[in-house]
């Protein structure tokens, strides 16, 4: 199968967000072998131009649009270094994974099927259009010039389920917050204890967050507040939790120092009064540590700031596009909290439907941030993806799906952020749905691609250039 193979090429290819530079050379040697023309813009992107074929040699231009960059997320227990190594993958029971790590299925299968389409017998001319750091704030669709692509028709390719057509997509932005690090050198702790969790899905913070899923930040603030309702005196030293601002925190790793044994006790037995909505079985993990005497902790107030921060920060979903369907209309993601030099920074990631209610967010987040000693920006803005009334391109996609496996496909506007919000805006008027393979568990160790799907896919794109 010419996608699955050319995917499993990919994934030996390493492509973090910022770092494309090989993925793109592995792509641009394609497109050169095949004698295709292409050009890059001056923050990365790539235009492939590849001549109409067969029948539909003179018909207008479609786009096919994916990313290059991937989600690095690993299990706790696996060694790889993302910038440099290729990902150790299987086939299982049908699917691909890889072993301990995100697979990067999202997107590079559908960059592999975009390639796909260049190889078919008929098919209009097409421009292969590859984007950067889709995932840490699509900048690589935001900062595209005008006129870098030219096709009206915009097949985007990232999509999770064979059936669906995705016709609409959420805006989005993300406030980072740093608050500098205060040390009590007068804290003498006698004892240390190191906490991690287990049993949390993590996830996308996009495709679900509907489901009710904890965040490991939340789940952290749970047991501080707790350790404070039991007067226990404890500080912080360490504390890392989360990873991408687009993953829902499933690793948490704080350490605590202890003036008294019999605080320390107490501290240990809590377990967190939050729970799943996803059927997970939480589990707080406290090991006993021999006390370092070079760990400095936190002092009371950035104690107190980090702590009121947790707890008050937005997480979850704020109100329904259609709650039956699990469909955010906003909501927030918790992301992150990580101790860099003397800097803590926090990370918040939010979505709506409606552009509106992005500055509402951050206006509250600033709020809260304003009763703190930190301070806060917004960065990675992406706009939604407001869905067409009618769009051609969007019927005849149904109506080749139908005839080819005998159902409708399901028509939605999705939680998540896609880049065609971008492509209304570089070209008003254009057409634009998304679609892709069954993919599951996004951004997580667990994530996996179903391969009968990408053969499907693969079916459905080869009747449909020869309709478009």
């Amino acid at each position: 199968m010419y996608t699955l193979d050319l995917f499993k090429e990919i994934t030996q290819i390493p492509r973090p967000s910022g770092h494309e530079d090989k993925i793109r050379e592995f792509l641009i040697s394609k497109a050169k072998t095949s004698g295709f023309s292409y050009k890059i813009d001056d923050i990365g992107n790539v235009l492939i131009q590849v001549p109409g074929a067969g029948t539909q040699k003179y018909n207008p231009t479609v786009v096919l649009q994916g990313h290059m960059d991937m989600v690095c997320e690993k299990s706790p227990d696996v060694q790889i270094d993302f910038f440099t190594d290729g990902l150790s993958i299987y086939e299982d029971g049908g699917y691909l994974k890889a072993k301990g790590t995100t697979l990067g299925a999202d997107n590079g299968v559908g960059v592999a099927l975009a390639f796909f389409c260049a190889t078919l017998e008929n098919h209009p001319p097409l421009e292969i259009l590859l984007t950067v750091d889709e995932e840490v704030g699509m900048t690589g669709a935001a900062n595209m010039p005008k006129g870098f692509f030219t096709g009206t028709r915009i097949i985007n390719l990232d999509s999770g389920r064979v059936g669906l057509i995705t016709a609409g997509s959420a805006g989005g932005d993300d406030s980072v917050i740093t608050l500098n690090k205060e040390c009590d050198s007068s804290y003498k702790a006698v004892k240390q204890v190191y906490i991690t969790l287990e049993g949390l899905k993590g996830g996308h913070s996009g495709g679900n967050i509907g489901l009710g899923r904890l965040s490991a930040n939340k789940v952290a603030s749970d047991l501080f507040c707790q350790y404070q309702e039991m007067g226990i005196n404890f500080r912080i030293a360490e504390i890392s939790i989360g990873a991408a601002a687009n993953a829902i925190a499933r690793d948490a790793h704080i350490t605590l120092l202890f003036q008294d044994e019999a605080d320390c006790k107490k501290a240990i037995s809590v377990q967190s009064r939050l729970h799943s909505g996803d059927g997970e079985i939480l589990d707080v993990i406290y090991t006993d540590l021999d006390v370092d005497s070079t760990l400095m902790a936190f002092s009371l107030e950035t104690q107190k700031d980090v702590i009121f921060l947790l707890s008050e920060l937005p997480h979850g979903v704020r109100d329904w596009q259609d709650k039956a369907s699990h469909l955010p209309r906003t909501s927030s993601n918790l992301a992150s909290i990580k101790l860099i030099d003397n800097t803590i920074v926090i990370v918040v990631s939010y979505r709506s439907f409606d552009n509106s209610m992005l500055p509402v967010v951050r206006d509250e987040i600033e709020m809260l941030v304003s009763k703190t000693a930190g301070s806060v920006i917004a960065s990675g803005s992406y706009p939604a993806w407001p869905p067409k009334e009618t769009s051609i391109l969007r019927d005849t996609c149904a109506a080749v799906y139908k005839e080819l496996f005998h159902s409708d496909p399901v028509v939605v506007a999705r939680h998540v952020g896609l880049e065609c919000g971008y492509w209304e805006q570089l070209s008003p008027g254009v057409e634009v749905i998304s679609i892709g393979p069954n993919l599951f568990d996004l951004h997580s160790p667990t994530e996996r691609v179903e391969i009968a799907s990408i053969a499907q896919m693969e079916e459905l794109l080869t009747r449909l250039m020869q309709e478009l």
